[in-house]
């Protein structure tokens, strides 16, 4: 206790010995003291200002924290609502994707449509072309043709009216010749038949006595019709005596032959296989005239015998 006493005392001493000692140095010691305060109590000021000012800038902040607040608290209601409907939209939103999906596929296979459609419209369009062009053809051929057209219907109308002109003339030289041929027809004496042309050569097929005929393995084809007169030579030297025949029955190639008067013994003269000539006649003494009706008709006349 002694001892810091002392210690302390003897502390005292030296430090007033060291103020007394630099009593010179504590003037400016002083001076730089009244500046450090005035230094002090600037930044003092200072601190006081921007104090203020923090508190200013805390009271705004704590203010737009609120507000943030506020905000943070009705986006959070806006963000439950938005969940909700979200939870609400999503399986529209599943169905949405599929039916665009399938809008797609259908959106794709009527693009491939749409182009087959510009495709065939762009082949149309050349047959179109094509068309026109032998439209614009054929009209320029049409229009010669009417040309050729008029000029063929003005030489038909003067080939007509010399036509009717030559009609005229036929018919005043028809009625001459016919007055003619009448004044020579009564004139004519007609034999009792008339024969046309040469021999048919035909086998007997089969005879018919009671028909009283016979069928031959000929007909129409080589010249035998129906209601034809023929005369039967029975050999190449007229040896035996001709008869008249009258076709009934006349097919492709077979006929009936039925014998007009002669001997009734034919059957004698006749057999299956014999070969005849017949020369195709017709009576003229039972025909007053030639007209449509007799069996000397033109039709007949001029028939053909050959095949």
């Amino acid at each position: 206790m002694l001892f810091c006493r002392i210690l302390s005392c003897g502390a005292l001493g030296g430090a007033a010995w060291y103020y007394f000692a630099n009593l010179s140095s504590f003037d400016s010691l002083k001076e730089e003291l009244s500046l450090e305060r005035s230094k002090l109590e600037a930044a003092n000021l200072t601190l006081e200002e921007e104090k203020n000012a923090s508190d200013a800038s805390i009271a705004d902040l704590l203010k737009q924290i609120s507000k943030v607040r506020q905000e943070e608290e009705s986006l959070l209601e806006v963000i439950s609502a938005s969940e909700e409907e979200l939870a609400f939209l999503t399986p529209k939103l599943e169905k949405l994707g599929e039916l665009s999906e399938q809008a797609k596929e259908a959106l794709a296979s009527e693009k491939s449509k749409v182009a087959e459609l510009v495709r065939r419209m762009q082949i149309l369009e050349n047959q179109v072309s094509e068309l026109k062009a032998t439209k614009e053809s054929r009209s320029s051929r049409l229009a010669e043709a009417t040309e050729v057209r008029q000029a063929v219907e003005a030489e038909w109308t003067r080939i007509d009216a010399n036509y009717s002109s030559l009609s005229r003339l036929r018919q005043s030289a028809n009625d001459s010749f016919s007055l003619a041929f009448k004044a020579v027809a009564e004139q004519s004496v007609r034999p009792f038949h008339l024969f046309y042309d040469e021999g048919i050569e035909a086998s007997i097929e089969s005879l018919s006595p009671k028909d009283n005929g016979f069928f031959v393995k000929k007909g129409y084809e080589e010249g035998i019709e129906s209601d034809f007169c023929f005369l039967v030579r029975l050999d190449d030297e007229w040896n035996e005596m001709p008869f008249f025949v009258h076709c009934s029955l006349s097919q492709k190639r077979h006929s009936f032959l039925r014998i007009e008067g002669g001997d009734d013994n034919w059957s004698d003269k006749l057999s299956p296989g014999k070969k005849l000539f017949l020369i195709r006649t017709g009576e003229l003494t039972s025909s007053s005239d030639l007209n449509d009706e007799s069996p000397l008709a033109k039709t007949k006349l001029f028939s053909r015998i050959g095949p």
